[in-house]
Protein backbone atom coordinates (compact mmCIF):
# COMPACT_ATOMS: atom_id res chain seq x y z
CA UNK A 1 0.00 0.00 0.00
CA UNK A 2 1.52 3.28 -1.06
CA UNK A 3 1.77 6.30 1.18
CA UNK A 4 -0.87 8.21 -0.84
CA UNK A 5 -3.43 5.44 -0.45
CA UNK A 6 -2.72 5.20 3.26
CA UNK A 7 -3.27 8.92 3.68
CA UNK A 8 -6.62 8.70 1.82
CA UNK A 9 -7.65 5.79 4.01
CA UNK A 10 -6.70 7.68 7.15
CA UNK A 11 -8.58 10.80 6.01
CA UNK A 12 -11.68 8.72 5.28
CA UNK A 13 -11.52 7.11 8.70
CA UNK A 14 -11.14 10.50 10.36
CA UNK A 15 -14.15 11.84 8.45
CA UNK A 16 -16.20 8.81 9.40
CA UNK A 17 -15.13 9.22 13.01
CA UNK A 18 -16.27 12.87 12.98
CA UNK A 19 -19.68 11.85 11.58
CA UNK A 20 -20.12 9.19 14.26
CA UNK A 21 -19.15 11.63 17.02
CA UNK A 22 -21.65 14.18 15.68
CA UNK A 23 -24.36 11.51 15.62
CA UNK A 24 -23.56 10.57 19.21
CA UNK A 25 -23.90 14.19 20.30
CA UNK A 26 -27.27 14.37 18.48
CA UNK A 27 -28.53 11.47 20.62
CA UNK A 28 -29.24 8.94 17.86
CA UNK A 29 -27.95 5.38 18.19
CA UNK A 30 -25.79 5.94 21.22
CA UNK A 31 -24.68 2.39 21.99
CA UNK A 32 -23.97 1.10 18.43
CA UNK A 33 -22.04 4.27 17.52
CA UNK A 34 -19.89 4.01 20.63
CA UNK A 35 -18.92 0.47 19.68
CA UNK A 36 -18.21 1.59 16.12
CA UNK A 37 -16.11 4.50 17.39
CA UNK A 38 -14.00 2.12 19.47
CA UNK A 39 -13.52 -0.20 16.51
CA UNK A 40 -12.42 2.69 14.29
CA UNK A 41 -9.93 3.83 16.90
CA UNK A 42 -8.44 0.34 16.99
CA UNK A 43 -8.21 0.35 13.19
CA UNK A 44 -6.44 3.70 13.26
CA UNK A 45 -3.94 2.48 15.86
CA UNK A 46 -3.26 -0.69 13.86
CA UNK A 47 -2.80 1.33 10.68
CA UNK A 48 -0.36 3.76 12.28
CA UNK A 49 1.63 0.93 13.87
CA UNK A 50 1.82 -0.81 10.48
CA UNK A 51 3.03 2.44 8.97
CA UNK A 52 5.79 2.82 11.57
CA UNK A 53 7.11 -0.77 11.53
CA UNK A 54 9.62 -0.32 8.71
CA UNK A 55 10.92 3.10 9.75
CA UNK A 56 12.85 4.54 12.68
CA UNK A 57 11.51 7.00 15.28
CA UNK A 58 12.23 10.68 14.99
CA UNK A 59 15.32 12.06 16.72
CA UNK A 60 17.99 10.27 18.81
CA UNK A 61 15.49 9.30 21.49
CA UNK A 62 12.32 9.16 19.35
CA UNK A 63 8.79 9.72 20.64
CA UNK A 64 6.32 7.47 22.38
CA UNK A 65 7.14 5.42 25.46
CA UNK A 66 10.65 6.86 25.98
CA UNK A 67 9.14 10.30 26.55
CA UNK A 68 10.96 13.40 27.72
CA UNK A 69 12.18 11.88 30.95
CA UNK A 70 15.09 10.26 29.14
CA UNK A 71 16.16 13.60 27.70
CA UNK A 72 17.91 14.57 30.93
CA UNK A 73 19.37 11.11 31.51
CA UNK A 74 23.18 10.94 31.84
CA UNK A 75 23.12 7.96 29.48
CA UNK A 76 21.83 9.96 26.48
CA UNK A 77 24.73 8.91 24.27
CA UNK A 78 24.01 5.22 24.81
CA UNK A 79 20.60 5.48 23.14
CA UNK A 80 21.62 7.36 19.99
CA UNK A 81 23.41 4.41 18.41
CA UNK A 82 20.56 2.02 19.21
CA UNK A 83 17.55 3.88 17.83
CA UNK A 84 19.10 4.88 14.49
CA UNK A 85 18.52 7.85 12.11
CA UNK A 86 15.60 10.33 12.37
CA UNK A 87 12.17 9.81 10.85
CA UNK A 88 9.70 12.39 9.47
CA UNK A 89 6.80 13.19 11.82
CA UNK A 90 3.51 11.33 11.55
CA UNK A 91 0.43 12.88 9.89
CA UNK A 92 -1.32 15.59 11.93
CA UNK A 93 -4.06 14.49 14.26
CA UNK A 94 -2.76 10.94 14.56
CA UNK A 95 -1.36 9.45 17.78
CA UNK A 96 2.43 9.17 17.70
CA UNK A 97 3.71 5.69 18.48
CA UNK A 98 7.24 4.37 18.46
CA UNK A 99 7.38 0.78 17.25
CA UNK A 100 10.98 0.21 18.33
CA UNK A 101 10.68 1.90 21.71
CA UNK A 102 9.02 -1.01 23.47
CA UNK A 103 11.05 -3.55 21.52
CA UNK A 104 14.48 -2.08 22.41
CA UNK A 105 13.80 -0.97 25.98
CA UNK A 106 15.35 -4.07 27.52
CA UNK A 107 18.35 -3.86 25.23
CA UNK A 108 18.90 -0.19 26.09
CA UNK A 109 18.96 -0.95 29.80
CA UNK A 110 21.65 -3.57 29.24
CA UNK A 111 23.73 -1.21 27.11
CA UNK A 112 23.90 1.55 29.74
CA UNK A 113 27.46 2.64 30.49
CA UNK A 114 27.80 2.04 34.21
CA UNK A 115 31.03 4.05 34.32
CA UNK A 116 28.86 7.17 34.51
CA UNK A 117 27.02 6.02 37.63
CA UNK A 118 27.94 7.80 40.86
CA UNK A 119 30.31 5.96 43.17
CA UNK A 120 29.09 3.30 45.58
CA UNK A 121 30.18 4.68 48.93
CA UNK A 122 30.39 3.26 52.42
CA UNK A 123 28.82 4.99 55.41
CA UNK A 124 31.30 5.64 58.22
CA UNK A 125 30.08 3.92 61.43
CA UNK A 126 29.99 5.71 64.77
CA UNK A 127 30.66 4.55 68.32
CA UNK A 128 28.35 7.27 69.58
CA UNK A 129 26.80 10.30 67.92
CA UNK A 130 29.76 12.27 66.56
CA UNK A 131 32.42 9.73 67.59
CA UNK A 132 33.44 8.29 64.20
CA UNK A 133 35.19 4.96 63.84
CA UNK A 134 37.37 6.12 60.93
CA UNK A 135 40.04 8.72 61.51
CA UNK A 136 39.46 9.95 57.93
CA UNK A 137 36.00 11.22 58.93
CA UNK A 138 37.58 14.56 59.85
CA UNK A 139 38.59 15.15 56.19
CA UNK A 140 35.37 14.06 54.43
CA UNK A 141 34.21 16.78 51.97
CA UNK A 142 30.83 18.43 52.37
CA UNK A 143 29.39 16.71 49.28
CA UNK A 144 29.74 13.36 51.09
CA UNK A 145 27.97 14.52 54.26
CA UNK A 146 24.18 14.33 54.64
CA UNK A 147 21.42 13.94 57.24
CA UNK A 148 19.41 10.72 57.40
CA UNK A 149 15.71 10.30 58.13
CA UNK A 150 16.40 10.52 61.88
CA UNK A 151 18.19 13.86 61.36
CA UNK A 152 21.56 12.36 62.24
CA UNK A 153 24.65 13.43 60.38
CA UNK A 154 26.14 10.75 58.14
CA UNK A 155 29.46 10.68 56.32
CA UNK A 156 30.50 8.48 53.40
CA UNK A 157 33.79 7.44 51.88
CA UNK A 158 34.22 6.66 48.20
CA UNK A 159 34.80 3.29 46.61
CA UNK A 160 38.36 2.13 47.36
CA UNK A 161 38.95 4.57 50.24
CA UNK A 162 40.71 3.30 53.36
CA UNK A 163 39.56 3.68 56.95
CA UNK A 164 41.99 3.82 59.85
CA UNK A 165 39.99 2.37 62.73
CA UNK A 166 40.23 4.00 66.13
CA UNK A 167 38.62 3.02 69.40
CA UNK A 168 36.16 5.23 71.29
CA UNK A 169 37.44 8.68 72.13
CA UNK A 170 38.50 8.24 75.80
CA UNK A 171 40.04 4.77 75.33
CA UNK A 172 43.43 5.50 73.84
CA UNK A 173 44.99 2.47 75.51
CA UNK A 174 42.88 0.05 73.46
CA UNK A 175 43.78 -1.48 70.12
CA UNK A 176 41.07 -2.01 67.43
CA UNK A 177 40.63 -5.28 65.60
CA UNK A 178 40.76 -5.01 62.61
CA UNK A 179 42.96 -1.94 62.53
CA UNK A 180 42.22 -0.83 58.94
CA UNK A 181 39.26 -1.18 56.57
CA UNK A 182 38.67 -0.57 52.86
CA UNK A 183 35.42 0.33 51.06
CA UNK A 184 34.71 -2.29 48.39
CA UNK A 185 31.38 -2.56 46.51
CA UNK A 186 29.54 -0.65 49.20
CA UNK A 187 30.83 -2.86 52.04
CA UNK A 188 33.57 -2.45 54.61
CA UNK A 189 36.26 -5.11 54.28
CA UNK A 190 39.41 -5.91 56.19
CA UNK A 191 42.24 -4.17 54.40
CA UNK A 192 44.52 -7.19 54.81
CA UNK A 193 42.25 -10.25 54.47
CA UNK A 194 39.60 -8.52 52.26
CA UNK A 195 36.86 -10.23 54.28
CA UNK A 196 33.61 -8.39 55.01
CA UNK A 197 33.76 -6.88 58.49
CA UNK A 198 30.69 -7.42 60.68
CA UNK A 199 31.99 -6.00 63.97
CA UNK A 200 34.93 -4.10 65.39
CA UNK A 201 36.43 -4.98 68.75
CA UNK A 202 38.66 -2.81 70.90
CA UNK A 203 41.02 -4.68 73.24
CA UNK A 204 43.59 -3.36 75.66
CA UNK A 205 46.95 -3.19 73.95
CA UNK A 206 49.77 -5.35 75.39
CA UNK A 207 52.08 -2.42 76.02
CA UNK A 208 49.36 -0.52 77.86
CA UNK A 209 48.52 -3.64 79.84
CA UNK A 210 52.11 -4.03 81.03
CA UNK A 211 52.45 -0.30 81.64
CA UNK A 212 49.32 -0.14 83.76
CA UNK A 213 50.31 -3.34 85.56
CA UNK A 214 53.71 -1.86 86.33
CA UNK A 215 52.14 1.33 87.66
CA UNK A 216 49.68 -0.63 89.77
CA UNK A 217 51.90 -3.35 91.19
CA UNK A 218 55.48 -2.98 90.04
CA UNK A 219 56.07 0.61 91.05
CA UNK A 220 54.87 0.22 94.67
CA UNK A 221 56.83 -3.02 94.99
CA UNK A 222 59.97 -1.37 93.65
CA UNK A 223 59.46 1.52 96.04
CA UNK A 224 59.18 -0.83 99.00
CA UNK A 225 62.26 -2.76 97.94
CA UNK A 226 64.23 0.44 97.42
CA UNK A 227 63.20 1.79 100.82
CA UNK A 228 64.19 -1.46 102.53
CA UNK A 229 67.57 -1.41 100.78
CA UNK A 230 68.21 2.17 101.87
CA UNK A 231 67.31 1.40 105.48
CA UNK A 232 69.53 -1.69 105.48
CA UNK A 233 72.42 0.26 104.04
CA UNK A 234 72.03 3.03 106.59
CA UNK A 235 71.94 0.44 109.34
CA UNK A 236 75.08 -1.20 108.05
CA UNK A 237 76.87 2.15 107.92
CA UNK A 238 75.79 3.04 111.46
CA UNK A 239 76.95 -0.26 112.99
CA UNK A 240 80.74 0.23 112.42
CA UNK A 241 80.53 3.68 114.00
CA UNK A 242 78.84 2.26 117.07
CA UNK A 243 81.45 -0.48 117.32
CA UNK A 244 84.28 2.05 117.09
CA UNK A 245 82.72 4.27 119.76
CA UNK A 246 82.22 1.31 122.02
CA UNK A 247 85.82 0.22 121.53
CA UNK A 248 87.11 3.70 122.35
CA UNK A 249 84.97 3.78 125.50
CA UNK A 250 86.24 0.39 126.65
CA UNK A 251 89.93 1.23 126.07
CA UNK A 252 90.32 3.92 128.88
CA UNK A 253 88.55 1.68 131.33
CA UNK A 254 90.98 -1.09 130.58
CA UNK A 255 93.97 1.27 131.02
CA UNK A 256 92.59 2.48 134.41
CA UNK A 257 92.44 -1.04 135.68
CA UNK A 258 96.05 -1.83 134.67
CA UNK A 259 97.73 1.20 136.48
CA UNK A 260 97.63 -0.08 140.14
CA UNK A 261 99.38 -3.30 139.28
CA UNK A 262 103.01 -1.92 139.65
CA UNK A 263 102.22 -0.49 143.13
CA UNK A 264 100.84 -3.75 144.21
CA UNK A 265 103.98 -5.42 142.97
CA UNK A 266 106.20 -2.96 144.98
CA UNK A 267 104.24 -3.50 148.15
CA UNK A 268 104.54 -7.18 147.73
CA UNK A 269 108.32 -6.89 147.31
CA UNK A 270 108.78 -4.80 150.50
Amino acid sequence: MSRFRRQIHVSFLLLLQAVVVAAIHDGTGARPEVQGDELMRRDVRALVQEDAIGEQPFGPLGYGSLGSSFGSSPYLSSFSSVLGPPKPPSPPGMPIVSATAGKDTTKDKKDIDFNNIDYIGCIIPQWTDGDWICAEAADVPDMQIYDDAQHRTRKKLREGDSCTVRCPDPRYWQKPQPAALVCKSGRWRDQISRVNVKKIECETSARWFFFLGFLTFGLPLCGCCGGAAVLLRMKLKKKPKEDAAQAEAEQPAAEGKEEPKPAEAAEAAS
